[in-house]
């Protein structure tokens, strides 16, 4: 029996390669588990590389962020639908929003902006960039690094959250996310964070007069 699905995580999370079969799967039970094992294994391993023993696993939502990504690269090239037909494919995480479940969907969601590049290369007008798009500003710790409309983003959470904030500081740094900038705390986090490095590693932050 062959897991479609668990190979496409597996090969992302540990290789960074996107496996693009040739028409959509069905999710079976078997391969949905073997992923959710995979991923609580992902997620123990970062949890404990950033030092954060509060953090849980939230099997949903990292569930849901590889169904995500499993799904937007399937329908990269292979698509017998309608555009309309197309957010039918992406349901909306019901869970909370809290940091569980933003680290848990983080585990596949970042690659979510490759994704999108390589959909832009194929045709910039493709409906799906939209949906993608409309995902990662939802999810917007998964799109630092991706030009997003900085006014949309709900940064609620962060500033409620000191660990998340510490991660997307340095994530921001990490990918050198300008636009980030605009947001004024989180700019005083990175100028905080950089400290008398902050000139010479990040001009752009120089150049802003403060």
């Amino acid at each position: 029996m062959s897991h479609y699905f668990y190979d496409t995580i597996y090969r992302l999370r540990t290789n960074e390669e996107l496996t693009i079969f040739e028409k959509l799967i069905t999710f079976q039970e078997g391969d949905v588990n073997l992923v959710k094992d995979f991923l609580k294994i992902e997620f123990d391993n970062e949890a404990f590389n950033i030092n954060c023993t509060s953090l849980a696993f939230n099997s949903d939502a990292a569930i849901w962020g590889a169904k995500t990504i499993y799904t937007a690269s399937q329908l990269i090239l292979f698509r017998e639908n309608k555009e309309e037909e197309l957010p039918s494919f992406f349901e909306p995480f019901e869970g909370d929003t809290n940091f569980n479940a933003i680290f848990s969907i983080d585990l596949c969601l970042r690659f979510l902006p490759q994704i999108i590049q390589e959909t832009k290369y194929i045709d910039p007008d493709d409906k799906l960039i939209d949906i993608l798009e409309l995902i990662l500003t939802k999810w917007h710790y998964s799109g630092i690094g991706y030009e997003l409309y900085v006014e949309e983003l709900n940064t609620t959470i962060i500033k409620e959250n000191i660990f998340l904030e510490k991660l997307y500081v340095e994530r921001i740094i990490e990918k050198k996310d300008i636009a980030k900038l605009k947001i004024p705390f989180l700019k005083d986090s990175i100028k905080a964070t950089l400290g008398i490095y902050t000139d010479q590693y990040w001009k752009e932050i120089k150049s802003e007069n403060g």
